[in-house]
């Protein structure tokens, strides 16, 4: 299921990170290729997340390098590389809840990526562009609805809206379909689908692989901070490195 441009688009090379004066990662390096979808699994405490906020510059690594797109991201702050095009989600939807759907989805086309067209076309265009992506996401029926009213499910699409609204090519989902019904998973993998149709690279975390055995071009297993495997779903999930991770043996 690999993309059609095997172009590269994220480059890890010898990442160590610690977090209170603890190695959390360690030696982490992989390439991600644009228009693929690559998940990073392994169990709870593995580093799945400290990895995401490093790629999005909220944690500075200790040694190593990163790239986007060629360019050399690893001392840029997280507003210069959302300005790049890369947007995150977080496994705990941080909605502002005092604030309805569509003003979250706003906020983020203001703030984001720095666009003239913002400027240029005022507050129609950009309520316009928000309903857009709450579109999108299948939740623009809810779009003045606060965002603490909206179920654990509607709160994950908030957030993918969110992201796309700053025009990210490089978008991290962290345990977007945790918790979900399997009708809602369903929803999500076809979400996930169409984000990479409309030429999206995506980098997620499953703790679960509810998502990661059904969309995944490869898999990136960690565990105690270390990439212990690396490739095609199967080949990873049947790794002894894998199956002891997850399963203690």
């Amino acid at each position: 299921m690999a993309g059609s441009n095997s172009t590269e688009c994220l480059r890890l090379d010898g990442i160590d990170a610690l977090r209170k004066g603890r190695v959390v990662l360690s030696d982490v390096s992989f390439t991600v290729c644009n228009k693929e979808i690559v998940s990073i699994v392994g169990p709870n405490g593995a580093g799945k997340s400290t990895l995401f906020d490093v790629i999005t510059g909220f944690l500075k690594p200790s040694a190593g390098r990163m790239y986007f797109q060629g360019r050399d991201i690893t001392t840029l702050t997280p507003d210069r590389r959302c300005h790049l095009g890369i947007a995150r989600t977080f496994q705990i939807a941080r909605p502002f809840s005092g604030m309805t759907a569509v003003e979250n989805v706003i906020a983020a086309l203001i703030f984001g990526k720095p666009s003239t067209k913002v400027n240029k076309f005022g507050d129609s265009w950009v309520r316009d562009r928000a309903m857009e992506h709450l579109k999108m996401v299948g939740i623009h029926h809810k779009a003045n609805t606060p965002a603490c009213l909206l179920t654990l499910s509607e709160q994950r699409r908030l957030e993918v809206a969110r992201a796309l609204a700053t025009d990210p090519s490089l978008l991290l989902l962290d345990e977007f379909a945790a918790g979900l019904s399997p009708q809602a998973i369903d929803e999500a993998l076809a979400l996930i689908e169409s984000l990479r149709s409309r030429g999206l690279t995506l980098l997620i975390i499953d703790h679960f692989l509810n998502v990661t055995v059904r969309v995944s071009d490869r898999l990136v297993a960690v565990d105690k901070g270390r990439v212990v495997a690396e490739g095609a779903v199967k080949k990873v999930l049947e790794h002894p490195a894998v199956v002891s991770a997850y399963l203690g043996i």
